[in-house]
């Protein structure tokens, strides 16, 4: 399984478990996988590699990715997911497509606002719609950031959807559960916990991507600083953790010392967070 990152594909590495389970989720009954991971953990990079793997045996693939800068714009990520369905929306009851498509900024509004109920019917309608041409995934990134006007919309569709072949691929930090997986799990959900990255999957990672061999020692202390989170802020900036050093380096005068010895011993290992995903994903991934 790969994921698209600009013109480069890249194999996903130290993930095969998660992989495997995305693969079975895809050929298989649950309706919802959500994958849980902290900031910068890599579900991110899994929530696309499942999104590259749905496309590939032929799914339409709806995306969102929210953001907690857009959780305040209603329907923003209704938007997102719709963005490129037009043909569907034609075919809804005047009312519902009225609705939806003012909510959209598609259409200017006649009169009283519309009713929520008309979008979400609206949106529940294109979706069995779209479901009758073939199987329909509705991809979301940081489901905690969903706007409310497009969280109560996902909602009230995932709980009508019985008879459509529309599933759901969710990514999510460590929380309880949101209302939507709430309203998704009768019908079967799927999870993975997305853990750090294995120190034999960080050491693949920097010989595979960078041509980079670090000295084992070396290599421990750079999962020890990152706590084996590919995208680790601190290491991404190239600053230097204080978990990373010894405490005998924690004062003024030893810290610029062992500051030089690291810097000469792991020369370039900065880089891999780079491999991984970009810096715009450092504050939500």
């Amino acid at each position: 399984m790969r994921e698209r990152s600009g013109d480069d594909e890249r194999q996903i590495v130290g993930r095969e478990a998660e992989l495997a389970a995305l693969r079975g989720f895809l050929g298989g009954h649950a309706i919802a996988f959500v994958l849980s991971g902290g900031p910068g953990i890599g579900k991110t990079t899994l929530w696309e590699g499942g999104i590259a793997a749905a496309r590939a045996e032929g799914l339409r693939v709806l995306v969102t990715r929210a953001s907690s800068a857009e959780a305040q714009l209603s329907f923003a990520a209704l938007s997102d997911l719709l963005n490129d369905v037009d043909e569907e929306l034609g075919l809804l009851p005047v009312p519902q497509r009225h609705a939806l498509e003012v909510a959209l900024l598609r259409a200017e509004p006649f009169g009283a606002p519309p009713e929520q109920r008309a979008i979400a019917l609206g949106f529940l309608n294109s979706l069995r719609s779209l479901s009758e041409h073939g199987a329909v995934l509705v991809a979301i990134d940081d489901v905690q950031w969903l706007d409310p006007a497009s969280a109560e919309v996902l909602v009230f569709a995932a709980r009508r959807l019985e008879r459509a072949d529309v599933r759901f691929l969710i990514a999510k930090r460590p929380a309880r559960a949101t209302a939507l997986e709430r309203a998704l799990e009768p019908r079967g959900i799927e999870r993975a916990d997305v853990g750090p990255l294995s120190l034999g999957a960080i050491r693949r990672l920097l010989s595979e991507r960078l041509g980079l061999s670090l000295p084992r020692h070396v290599l421990r202390r750079l999962v020890d600083a990152t706590l084996g989170t590919p995208c680790s802020r601190s290491s991404s900036a190239g600053r230097w953790p204080s978990a990373a050093r010894p405490r005998s380096a924690r004062t003024s005068r030893s810290r610029t010392a062992w500051r030089r010895s690291w810097e000469r011993e792991s020369h370039g290992w900065e880089r891999p967070c780079g491999v991984c995903c970009s810096p715009s994903r450092w504050t939500e991934s």
